[in-house]
């Protein structure tokens, strides 16, 4: 069988390690570096993020897929029901209402009403934000390992 890899690798393969955990960085060797197929043209696309929760969390891509859905869907649902959703160390996501407003059809010049709506906000993280401008993990950032052996709801907080 495949060898099993530390837990300590798994918080970064459930996304935080499941609600209330803290923002890990890699432990491996070379975290700091980029991983050769993890970006595409600058950006990372979710085939890429289920490559490497299989690769961290030593999982199937199918089930590093189902892992990144359901979390992808957790977020769009609870933003639904119009709540914020905070992961420590990594930022929160909240709706925004924009007002009512009047604009112009770009093709004809027109000018039309724009209804009010709501839209999604991400606010990063202090921690996030440090790591991105320079922060290393060695800093105090990383924290204790969440347990990932059961249902979300069994994640130690």
């Amino acid at each position: 069988g495949a060898e099993r890899r530390p837990q300590r690798d798994l918080a970064v393969a459930a996304t935080n390690g499941g609600p209330g955990c803290g923002f890990r960085a890699h432990a491996e060797e070379g975290a700091g570096h980029r991983r050769q197929g993890l970006m595409v043209g600058g950006s990372m696309t979710k085939a890429a993020l289920v490559e490497e929760v299989a690769r961290v969390a030593d999982l199937t891509k199918k089930h590093s897929e189902v892992i990144v859905d359901a979390v992808f869907r957790s977020i769009v649902e609870a933003l639904r029901r119009g709540e914020k959703i905070e992961l420590r160390g990594f930022g929160s996501f909240r709706l925004r209402r924009r007002e009512p407003r009047r604009g112009r059809n770009p093709k004809t010049g027109d000018r039309v009403d724009v209804p009010s709506k709501q839209v999604p906000y991400f606010k990063p993280g202090k921690e996030l934000k440090e790591l991105i401008n320079g922060g290393s993990p060695e800093e105090g950032i990383e924290r204790e390992p969440c347990s990932v052996s059961g249902a979300p709801g069994d994640w130690n907080t």
